[in-house]
Formats: C-alpha cells, structure tokens, sequence
C-alpha cells in the first residue's frame, strides 16, 4: 500500500466527509448516546455545506457573510477600474488587497436557497412557523452551543434527535440534487447521497426503538 502524504479536501469532499462522520455517530450511538453530539455536529455541517456548495459562485461569492459579499464585489469592482485606467492611459484607482473571504452562518444560508429549498429559521425558538422549521432551530442552536463550548451540562431528550436530523438531511439530500447550482454540481460524482439514504434508515431504525 502506498503512503499518503496529504489529504485533500474542497467544499464538495467535506460535505461527504460530514456525512461519512454523520453515518459512524449514528451506527455508535445505540451503544452510547453521547455520540450524538457528534451527529449534531455532522448533521448540522453536511447541510451548511450543501447550502454553501449551492450558493457560490464562479467568482467566490454566493455564501459569504453580507459584508464579505460587499467587499468582494468591491474588489472586482476596482479591478475593473485598473484594467480601464490602463486602456486609456489614466490614473489607475489605489490597489485593493483581495478580501478575506467569512462565510455566512446556516440561517442566512438556508434563507438564500433558491425557491422551494429556502428556509427562513427566525432567531427566537416561539417564532418558529412550522414543526420542522423547529427542529432546524434547535440542531443549530445545539451546534453553536457545542462548538462555543462552555463549562454547563447538557440535557437533551433522545426521542426527537433521529427526527431532526433526518429532517435536516432530508434538506441536504433536496440541495444537492437541485439544479439551481450556479457552478458545476459536483455531488452527482461522489457518493452524498447514498450516505444521507444511509443515514436516514439509521435514523429510522433509532426512531423505532427510541421510547
């Protein structure tokens, strides 16, 4: 066997590699529970991803943060301006360093999908429209709380996890087989969603036996 060197990720192999993560916490929570925080977090990083693979543009924007998006169209914005200036022999405008891209957070993704998938998730619990925009609330509320971990305890009922997060990749596996993809969709080379189908029978299987 062949030593490997380097591992290579992009947006598309990182939605995979979430799902592939997603299936294993799945597979071990039956044997203990708290490898559901690990779903939580796959589950919740599979669907952002999507949400950003769907979005972005050829020219890097689509899924930046609303100030990103400004200082992005900005540079292109001067760019043009340079290449002008140099046509027509003027003064070229001051040289624009190329912005460091942030990326928008999973409600202002998901309220950016096009028609049919947009989902809006209100910041308060209580505005929440439907059941399932309920339990988007609660697998990124419960994500923002993993990943900006604080010295608290957790009690979380097992009943309703195989619920939202076969919601949630119910969502993901609609994305990535949209054809509103602003760029090449590269998802139907890779094996997402054969993971989320995976994913979802766990889900099931855990539903049935969770009192």
């Amino acid at each position: 066997m062949s030593k490997i060197d380097y591992v290579e990720f992009d947006e598309f192999i990182d939605v995979e590699a979430s799902l592939h993560s997603a299936l294993a916490g799945l597979q071990a929570t039956s044997g203990n529970p708290l490898f559901w925080k690990q779903v939580v977090l796959c589950t919740h990083a599979a669907l952002q991803g999507a949400a950003v693979c769907i979005l972005t543009r050829t020219n890097g924007g689509g899924a930046l943060s609303k100030r990103s998006e400004t200082d992005l169209l900005d540079y292109f914005e001067n760019d043009r301006e340079k290449t002008t200036a140099k046509k027509q022999g003027t003064l070229p405008p001051e040289e624009m360093a190329f912005p460091a891209p942030k990326m928008q957070n999973l409600p202002g993704l998901l309220r950016r999908l096009p028609d049919g998938l947009n989902t809006d998730i209100p910041q308060r619990f209580d505005d929440c429209a439907s059941p399932q925009i309920r339990d988007l609330w609660r697998l990124h509320n419960w994500r923002n709380e993993f990943v900006h971990f604080q010295v608290v305890s957790w009690s979380i009922e097992i009943a309703g996890l195989p619920r939202i997060t076969s919601g949630a990749l119910s969502l993901t596996k609609e994305i990535i087989a949209s054809e509103a993809y602003l760029r090449r969709n590269r998802f139907s080379e890779g094996k997402a969603a054969d993971l989320i189908d995976n994913c979802l029978i766990e889900c099931q299987k855990l539903e049935a036996v969770t009192p």
